[in-house]
């Protein structure tokens, strides 16, 4: 029991609303990281799509030209959508992001696109207003 003069714990401080906030500069991060997506993944499918010409159509040529094709188009869609600021353009970020950390070389960009776009303003406000999003 504190005797007369003890005073009570201050109470811990939370930072959690500071937290929930949307990050200024991932916006820019995430269409950056992105378009590397977007050439990368443009370069193998042009490639896989020019050996399928050539007359590579093993089922392992045409899945591999599938699979970058696919991350291509949800890549380049997805940085338009974040250039527009659609409301789409979130979930389809994710989605890129998802798709690119299951390739080899993907998890060292496909997870700071991810967190990217789950911290990033998309809103149409402006980014340095203090206002509640």
């Amino acid at each position: 029991m504190p005797t007369a003069g003890d005073s009570m714990p201050r109470p811990i401080q939370s930072h959690s609303a500071d937290l929930a906030k949307p990050t200024l500069g991932l916006r820019i991060l995430l269409l950056v990281l992105l378009a590397v997506v977007g050439m990368i993944c443009g370069l193998f499918s042009f490639f896989g799509l020019l050996g399928i010409s050539n007359g590579a159509t093993s089922p392992g040529d045409l899945f591999f030209a599938a699979v970058v094709l696919f991350l291509c188009v949800a890549s380049l869609l997805a940085f338009g959508g974040i250039v527009i600021r659609a409301s789409w353009a979130r979930p389809l970020a994710i989605v890129a992001g998802t798709a690119i950390s299951l390739t080899c070389f993907g998890m060292v960009i496909g997870i700071p696109i991810l967190i990217a776009a789950s911290r990033a303003n998309l809103s149409r406000q402006r980014a340095d207003t203090t206002e509640s999003i």
